[in-house]
């Protein structure tokens, strides 16, 4: 496993990256940063993600220049529970942990019902809505019916063969932050 000075160096500097956060320390936002500066990049183009809402709550708070996703976002506990995803508490969650965005997983998302309401009610609320393990072209037409802003893929090749049968589905492999 490569150390993170390792892979922002391989990153050209006007490229987006998004680094997920598996382990989290008292000292690992400041060395985060410093990782960032000395590889030449800026905090606009990195996006710090995790399923561990509690992690990106301590990282924003120390680092709040970086942008940050909640993987999961309450996904799998509505999946375990049978009961429908609760967009009012993963809103409030995720603005009290001061996230930038949510991405649950497509296959969760599908099977809890996350409706194209919901995701509008998550950008309604200044939240980015995106989604991960679109694997499949039935995900990537769900994708793009809740209008997921981006999504992650393990097809990646595949998908832009798939988004070419989609209409109003715009394949894009930069990242521009509003």
């Amino acid at each position: 496993m490569p150390y993170l000075e390792e892979v922002l160096a391989c990153v050209p500097t006007n490229a987006f990256a998004q680094l997920e956060l598996s382990i989290f320390g008292p000292e690992m936002p400041a060395k985060f940063d410093a990782a960032v500066k000395a590889a030449g990049h800026s905090e606009r183009n990195i996006l710090v993600s995790s399923g561990s809402l509690s992690s990106l709550a301590e990282f924003h708070r120390v680092n709040p220049k970086y942008r940050t996703l909640w993987l999961g976002a309450g996904a799998a506990p509505a999946k375990k529970s049978g009961k429908p995803w609760n967009v009012a508490r993963v809103i409030e969650k995720a603005k009290a942990a001061g996230v930038d965005g949510v991405c649950p997983p497509c296959a969760v998302a599908m099977q809890i019902g996350l409706t194209p309401e919901m995701a509008d009610q998550v950008r309604a609320a200044g939240l980015d809505f995106r989604l991960f393990g679109v694997n499949s072209p039935d995900a990537l037409v769900y994708a793009a019916s809740v209008r997921a802003s981006a999504f992650t893929t393990d097809c990646w090749q595949q998908s832009f063969e798939w988004a070419k049968a989609l209409p109003d589905v715009e394949v894009v492999r930069e990242f521009s932050r509003q």
